[in-house]
């Protein structure tokens, strides 16, 4: 992959298939030991309007995907 001149890289279809990641989807870089790690983004929505629900959230869900995993099934 190369990054252009904006500093944009593209996410090939196969790991965006594989980690469910669509168009509109939010992703985060970090760093981790010396490497540059992207990670889909999602916990951070869900832990943000928890208290807004009249209904507790699911002991130990810590991503959107946990969550609808836990409310559903798999």
């Amino acid at each position: 992959m190369k990054v252009n001149a904006k500093g944009q890289v593209v996410i090939p279809a196969e790991i965006r298939r594989e980690h469910g990641i669509v168009p509109g989807d939010e992703v985060e870089f970090r760093s981790e030991k010396g490497k540059l790690v992207l990670v889909k983004a999602g916990g951070r929505r869900v832990q943000k309007w928890a208290g807004k629900f009249k209904f507790k959230f699911p002991r130990g869900v810590k991503t959107t995907d946990e969550f609808i995993e836990a409310i559903r099934g798999r």
